[in-house]
């Protein structure tokens, strides 16, 4: 439907003859309805501000005060007014009936954190307002521009309410080019309060996070929360509390069920993200998030039709999450980044390459698709070989709590070690000694230490990592070498575990009710995946892992503790 637009006409404000206007069209039959598209600045408390904008034909009602002189807390308190007016018996209260859905837009106020929390609470009794004539509230909040005003991340904690009440009718949310840093762990319990209210929103197009910078402990939460979020679930109880909550009509509410089947982050098509990293393991959780990420073509087709909002330049493209530019990050972590974005490309021809005898062709298309598969494998290894190199220099520069991931691993692999590691099942010294014949007698001597339980603990220092050949550059010389070596460890584990699955183990119990007692106890956020856990218990309670650890005592800490983080496969989080 047509949109027109009336700018800064002090006649229009007359209620009178917007409602001339209105029965002129409905009889001539040119439109279906008026709409005014910011009466909240007409109704009081806006002296010497006029309408700017009106439109026909549409039943958003979008507050926007791109072109008022209100700034900070005195806007804050300008919006509050009006959102309480819109709240039976308030005089605006008629007005919001019929169509409740609104855009905010306060781009560019100024409004810190005090000007938020002025109007805030306001908002959230807006949404949350429920009776028989209002079954979607007095105002139901689509789009959400927050831009350049400041923000800190406690704002964020209080957005949450907001971001949660509205899981069915929000489309887009943007808080760029704020102030929002991540340091200490309250400012860590905020902005996982603001990412955990999209766990159930089914209808977010686009969330714009650029010009933040979001440090290393800010980007660790992002990486937790998109892949420990609800993304697609079985759970039809719960997709129906989703819709029963909406108050929608039948025919919208059986649309909601469809969109609401997929949710959480990792359902939003759009997530931009420029702007925002500054260290190499920033670059990695991006990148972690990059080559996870849905295309966001496949995503849109759960979600309903309506305003695009892809980013510029990606319009009508595969690829939905933003990361350029990053201007704080070097060089080598800006080709990770790029190296990143063509993994689906690599997941697409690992697979293809069993079936390329049976493609239909000629043998010229044949043989430019193997070498097609070739590259891609090449820039795989290549991309594997930069991020043991990011992860290195991250665990280097900010240690192993830099990462709830990593931290969580070793208190839980620390706690199993001490626990079911027995003394009755320990290998002779000669058989360690025999798996690396070329020991010299000054590490055979510091292997004595490892007798007491105490100095078992403490190898967690050390490495976990077999003999593998090795090229010039001290990387696996092939991709299937690696590939073997990668799984080498939880292929063992995963026969071992499944023979002694419910047998009896250390103090007589099974080694899956040790998992679920350590992890309770350990891991208690549930931050380690389930199949994470089970390696971290199978390796601590093996001897092999001290024997490996033994065998590579001599490396810097960081590459052990990578060695270590590598072998259990608890470098980055899983889904869920």
């Amino acid at each position: 439907m047509s949109s027109y637009i009336f700018g800064d006409s002090f006649f229009l404000s007359h209620p009178s003859l917007l409602l001339g206007i209105r029965k002129f069209l409905l009889k001539v039959g040119c439109f279906g309805r008026l709409r005014r598209r910011i009466p909240l600045e007409q109704r009081g408390g806006f002296n010497g501000y006029n309408a700017s904008e009106y439109s026909f034909g549409e039943k958003m009602v979008k507050i926007s005060f791109a072109d008022k002189k209100a700034y900070g807390v005195r806007l804050g308190k300008f919006l509050s007014k009006e959102l309480r007016k819109r709240i039976p018996p308030g005089i605006n209260a008629r007005d919001a009936r019929p169509d409740p859905d609104v855009e905010l837009d306060l781009a560019g106020k100024a409004l810190t954190d005090d000007g938020l929390s002025v109007f805030i609470d306001d908002l959230v009794q807006c949404m949350s307002y429920r009776d028989k004539d209002y079954p979607k509230g007095t105002v139901r909040l689509t789009e959400l521009c927050l831009s350049g005003n400041n923000l800190t991340v406690m704002s964020l904690m209080k957005l949450s309410e907001v971001i949660f009440i509205g899981i069915t009718s929000l489309t887009k949310v943007d808080i760029s080019n704020n102030s929002i840093r991540v340091n200490n762990e309250y400012e860590r319990r905020a902005l996982s309060a603001f990412l955990n209210a999209f766990r159930y929103s089914c209808l977010v197009k686009k969330i714009d996070f650029s010009g933040n910078h979001l440090e290393n402990a800010g980007f660790d939460v992002l990486s937790c929360m998109y892949f420990k979020g609800g993304y697609h679930s079985s759970n039809f109880s719960l997709v129906a509390k989703i819709v029963e909550s909406s108050a929608e009509q039948a025919e919208s509410a059986n649309e909601l069920e469809f969109y609401a089947r997929k949710r959480g982050l990792r359902s939003i098509p759009y997530l931009i993200f420029s702007n925002t990293c500054n260290s190499p393991l920033c670059a990695y959780h991006l990148w972690n998030i990059v080559t996870a990420h849905e295309s966001a073509r496949a995503l849109l087709e759960f979600l309903p039709a309506g305003k695009d909002m892809a980013p510029p330049g990606l319009e009508g493209r595969d690829s939905g999450i933003v990361c350029t530019p990053n201007k704080g990050l070097s060089p080598l972590c800006q080709a990770y980044l790029e190296l990143g974005k063509e993994i689906h490309n690599i997941t697409r021809a690992d697979k293809g390459i069993d079936a390329i005898d049976q493609q239909v062709g000629t043998m010229e298309d044949r043989e430019r698709t193997v070498t097609e598969l070739e590259i891609l494998k090449m820039k795989k290894i290549e991309m594997e070989r930069v991020q043991k190199r990011i992860i290195i220099s991250a665990l280097e520069s900010f240690g192993i709590h830099s990462v709830r991931l990593w931290t969580t691993t070793f208190r839980l692999l620390v706690a199993a070690r001490a626990i079911l590691l027995d003394e009755r099942n320990r290998p002779q010294e000669s058989a360690l000694w025999n798996s690396d014949e070329n020991l010299g007698p000054l590490l055979k001597a510091r292997i004595n230490y490892q007798t007491s339980l105490t100095s078992r603990i403490w190898a967690l220092k050390l490495s976990s990592e077999p003999h593998i050949p090795q090229g010039s550059m001290g990387f696996p010389t092939s991709l299937f070498q690696r590939q073997s070596y990668a799984n080498r460890f939880s292929h063992n584990t995963n026969l071992r575990l499944k023979a002694a699955y419910k047998s009896p183990y250390r103090f007589g119990l099974p080694i899956y009710v040790w998992r679920d007692i350590l992890a309770m106890a350990f891991d208690e956020l549930e931050i380690l995946g389930r199949e994470q856990q089970v390696r971290v218990v199978e390796y601590a309670s093996d001897w092999t892992g001290i024997e490996q650890q033994i065998a590579l005592q001599g490396a810097r800490e960081c590459e052990q503790i990578w060695r270590i983080l590598n072998t259990v496969d608890c470098l980055v989080y899983t889904f869920e």
